[in-house]
């Protein structure tokens, strides 16, 4: 159930699936399952109401993602696309894979650029110049990671960018600043 909105619902249950605010503040809710163990290609669309009267619609997305996720990261992109990088898959581990939703036309379309480092459980955060970076996570093994990750917006390249100084983690939370730089915690 949408929180503020009891009359509009997801078809069912679910667990690790990460909701987008589009430049239409519609809001995107892709990936997740009934549990945590699931990953499903589900992808809906919120429409919320005009006013506190008026009830807020789901539509369902009937191609969903390219590929199965939960514990992913999804951000919108300056150019208001959705940018949705690495999670679970249908098997055990984590994935490299990464995919970008276009609100016009409601598609997804898999990236040929990966993560150089399969992750589920990370930050992502965008950045003022419109790259994203990603930070920790689990690796496809379990293993928490330090690592981080840099989306380079306009080339639509994955690269290095460097390691956490005070450890490995996942599920943490990132913020970027006023001043630009990103905390970690």
């Amino acid at each position: 159930t949408i929180f503020t909105d009891p009359d509009a619902a997801l078809p069912g249950a679910n667990t690790g699936g990460v909701a987008v605010l589009l430049q239409d503040t519609s809001v995107l809710y892709v990936g997740g399952g009934a549990t945590e163990d699931v990953a499903t290609k589900f992808a809906a669309i919120f429409y919320p109401g005009l006013s506190q009267t008026t009830k807020g619609t789901i539509a369902e997305i009937a191609s969903g993602m390219q590929d199965a996720r939960t514990s992913h990261s999804a951000t919108r992109l300056q150019d208001g696309t959705v940018l949705i990088v690495g999670g679970r898959g249908t098997a055990a581990g984590a994935l490299a894979s990464a995919e970008i939703y276009d609100p016009a036309t409601k598609t997804f379309t898999k990236l040929t650029a990966t993560l150089g480092t399969a992750r589920r459980n990370h930050t992502a955060t965008l950045l003022r110049n419109g790259d994203v970076l990603f930070v920790g996570g689990e690796d496809a093994g379990g293993t928490l990671l330090a690592s981080a990750e840099l989306y380079d917006a306009e080339a639509g390249t994955f690269g290095s960018a460097g390691t956490l100084v005070n450890g490995a983690r996942s599920g943490a939370e990132a913020v970027r600043l006023p001043a630009g730089r990103v905390l970690i915690t």
